[in-house]
């Protein structure tokens, strides 16, 4: 999600801009809960990935892993 992250911010804010009536401040409105949604879920993705390779290390340590 971070590799992606000037496209995903592209698709956000033309969404926003197709989905409100023609005027800025509109626009304006909505692409900004849009970006930090997007901004949050790419921090609890990355949080939940590295909570899950903690996992797999304690894992991999226990019960060697062949």
């Amino acid at each position: 999600m971070r590799k992606i992250r000037k496209l995903a911010y592209f698709v956000l804010i033309v969404t926003a801009t197709v989905v409100t009536p023609p005027d800025f401040i509109s626009d304006i409105l909505v692409a900004i809960p849009l970006l930090l949604l997007y901004e949050i879920s790419v921090f609890l993705s990355g949080w939940g990935y590295r909570g899950q390779l903690e996992v797999d290390r304690a894992w991999e340590a226990e019960y060697g892993g062949t």
